[in-house]
């Protein structure tokens, strides 16, 4: 879920309606007689929080022949249920993910007037599993972790940042921004929208 700096996209989300479907989907996963995946929890900076199932996380990448011009590039993903860091895959599995953001203003077009908005920029990691704090640098992972199947040498890839993908309790399907790799792209901002926390349960493959 991209922006481009310079246009702020604005999208609703209600945090006592998040709140409580949280709860409900505990409930619902506890009482159900038939196999069903536990979902990962997601909590927002303005302390809602979403259930989601069939997640993964979505690593957003382009690519382009070499010597080719940017407006040539394919923009692609990579799913996964690992974090992806350089040349490291990390299991989430019984883990809490930690986003930490470093906040600022700044000039933007709103609604066809310039104001300053208080931006947040994801700029560490912190994976917690076993009681242990694993400190992860925010770089983007390496193109043997992003590109599926063999690729074309002399490929260029760059990879542009990652998103959390799943689907909720009623079955609405939602894509949230965590981290982006380049300036020229960027999470939503608003709090609501803004992930500070992830947990994964025991269960998750």
């Amino acid at each position: 879920m991209w922006i481009t700096r310079g246009r702020l996209g604005r999208r609703a989300f209600t945090s006592g309606l998040a709140a409580g479907a949280a709860v409900l989907a505990v409930a619902v996963f506890a009482s159900s007689d038939e196999p069903t995946e536990a979902p990962i929890i997601l909590y927002f900076a303005d302390g809602s929080s979403v259930p989601l199932t069939a997640w993964s996380l979505s690593y957003e990448y382009d690519a382009r022949p070499k010597d080719a011009a940017p407006s040539f590039g394919q923009s692609l993903r990579r799913e996964a249920r690992d974090l992806r860091s350089g040349k490291k895959i990390l299991a989430l599995a019984g883990g809490v993910l930690e986003i930490r953001y470093r906040e600022y203003e700044e000039a933007r077009d709103v609604d066809g007037a310039t104001q300053n908005v208080k931006v947040a920029t994801a700029t560490a990691l912190v994976l917690t599993a076993d009681a242990k704090k694993n400190d992860i640098a925010l770089v983007p992972p390496d193109r043997e972790l992003l590109v599926a199947g063999p690729s074309e040498k002399g490929l260029q890839v760059r990879a542009l940042g990652v998103d959390v993908r799943g689907t909720t309790f009623t079955g609405a399907k939602r894509t949230f921004c965590l981290a982006s790799y380049v300036y020229d792209v960027q999470c939503h901002p608003e709090p609501a929208e803004r992930v500070v926390k992830i947990e994964f349960p025991r269960s998750a493959p």
